[in-house]
């Protein structure tokens, strides 16, 4: 009989091992995620929210990717997973790059990319679990001494946000505020809280201009202008639809551009479009 017990009490231990090392691939649909951004520059500082989200799918030479979107109606990023790597193609031209590699133990190197092309080595420091609802995640502290230090979570992403290859080497903090998955938000602090809904409606923020925003001069030739007084993003585009300029300040400098009708929008900090203008831009003379 204390045999049986005791064959019994080790399959049943086997078991939970078994279960609690199940991976969690990374999600390709009904996904979204928020990070804050903080900008430490000189002379001003900016926060930020960044919205992403799983928008369809996209064959790109045979391969088949997941469409990452962002909160400006931009696509950031064309995603797949395959033995445990998560990979990347910043467009249907570049290279794809692993942007998580969840197929690691501790002292394993790590590529970490950037965005703008360049990489940097780290290496697995330790590991260890994150409760993320009922199930627990298996997290990775990657050290990175020549850029920055990240934790990576299965099925998640990095705690410094889901694209955090576009964290510059200085002054640029980022951290996962929010994620959500098949209309159910999860706390990422390991409480195992969470919630119904998606991380846009847990940011529960809709700015609305105090009063009309004014964009001067228009025509233009040099800089354009914006009269708000809360922080925004301006995204200039040409009306094929290709974004010719972006600036997180109030004004665009537009002097190089070709002379031509363009779209330009303007988004709060949270990613709100709040109005949209048609601007004539006229060569100097």
């Amino acid at each position: 009989m204390k045999t049986r017990t005791f064959i019994l009490l080790v399959a049943v231990v086997s078991f939970q091992a078994v279960w609690s090392q199940n991976y969690f691939p990374f999600p390709d649909s009904n996904a979204t995620w928020c990070d804050e951004r903080y900008d430490n520059g000189w002379p001003n500082s900016n926060y930020y929210y960044f919205f992403y989200k799983t928008n369809g799918k996209k064959t790109i030479n045979d391969t088949v990717y997941t469409i990452i979107s962002d909160n400006y109606d931009q696509i950031r990023c064309y995603l797949r997973e395959e033995n445990k790597k998560v990979f990347c193609k910043l467009t249907p031209d570049d290279p794809e790059f692993v942007l998580y590699d969840f197929d690691i133990d501790i002292g394993d190197t790590v590529i970490l990319h950037q965005c703008s092309g360049e990489s940097y080595n780290g290496y697995v420091e330790g590991t260890d679990s994150l409760l993320i609802g009922e199930q627990y995640h298996k997290r990775y502290f990657i050290q990175c001494w020549e850029w920055l230090s990240f934790y990576f979570t299965e099925g998640i992403g990095s705690d410094a946000g889901l694209m955090y290859c576009d964290l510059p080497w200085v002054d640029y903090y980022g951290n996962l505020f929010c994620f959500s998955l098949n209309d159910t938000i999860y706390k990422t602090d390991g409480s195992g809280e969470k919630g119904s809904g998606d991380c846009w409606q847990y940011i529960g923020i809709q700015e609305t201009p105090s009063e009309q925003i004014e964009v001067y001069p228009n025509p233009v030739s040099y800089y354009i202008y914006v009269n708000y007084d809360k922080k925004c993003k301006l995204v200039l585009s040409d009306l094929s639809g290709r974004q010719a300029r972006s600036s997180f300040s109030n004004y665009i400098n537009v002097s190089d551009l070709e002379q031509g009708i363009y779209l330009l929008r303007i988004y709060s900090f949270t990613g709100n479009l709040l109005n949209k203008y048609k601007i004539l831009k006229l060569n100097a003379r």
